[in-house]
């Protein structure tokens, strides 16, 4: 987080005419102290899949609040209820619409939200995956469908579990989430139900949305920031069965 702030901070970032940031690991009160710099400078910034206020700056955002809750609602039309989800401790409003989704969903449904269930640790890697997925698996309870919260712990869950001499689709479910296209072949071949988001299509209203914003020159001010959300596509495999 520190290193995100320092830069936008610093000189370089100064120096440009106009910034698009990926960063989620700054809390919405300081990122209000290292937007304003540039709101003084009539500099627009803007944030990619990160769900911001409308009065900080403009954002560009996948709908990870209505994704997830809709995977949690098609898990359960397949008969699952206990339903786990796999997250990182990293990143700030893209993990908070993620859990809110998945809580959301069960409330609906009138399913407990088991805390044993939201693994909310670690880093977005493969190791983490593997490992909170062990945990899930030591419950006396476990879990009968895991939703991963990126494609990269989704390939932990999945070594876990086939280490473990289970298959998704036959002995669990496990829905993959964030393919996108680099690696949708990968996630076909080895049959993972994803929730996907179009990070080109982030990307390209990125960069039109501050093209705009430069050739406009219109004040960058409190009451003129927009937010731009993308819906996620869920893609059916064969790695959910119903029970």
């Amino acid at each position: 987080m520190q290193e995100e702030i320092s830069f936008l901070a610093g000189p370089v970032a100064r120096l440009a005419d106009g910034i698009i940031s990926v960063t989620d690991c700054i809390e919405n009160e300081e990122l209000i102290e290292v937007v304003e710099p540039f709101r003084e400078l009539n500099k627009p910034i803007i944030f990619v899949d990160r769900n911001l206020p409308a009065n900080i700056a403009d954002s560009i955002m996948n709908d990870n609040f209505e994704g997830f809750a809709s995977v949690v609602h098609h898990l359960y039309e397949m008969g699952h209820r206990r339903i786990a989800i796999i997250l990182s401790s990293q990143g700030v409003s893209v993990v908070r619409d993620k859990v809110e989704g998945y809580q959301h969903a069960l409330s609906e449904l009138g399913l407990p939200c088991r805390e044993e269930y939201l693994r909310r640790s670690g880093k977005w890697t493969r190791e983490n995956g593997a490992e909170q997925t062990a945990k899930l698996l030591s419950l006396p309870e476990p879990p009968t469908a895991i939703i991963a919260g990126n494609n990269t712990l989704c390939l932990g869950v999945l070594e876990e579990l086939v280490g473990r001499g289970l298959h998704p689709g036959r002995d669990i479910s496990l829905v993959g989430t964030e393919e996108c296209e680099r690696d949708a072949q990968d996630f076909e071949k080895l049959g993972i139900s994803t929730l996907r988001l179009d990070s080109s299509a982030l990307a390209k209203a990125a960069c039109k949305s501050i093209l705009a914003k430069l050739t406009s020159g219109e004040p960058q001010t409190e009451d003129n920031h927009t937010k731009m959300v993308f819906t996620m596509k869920y893609t059916e495999r064969a790695s959910v069965l119903r029970i």
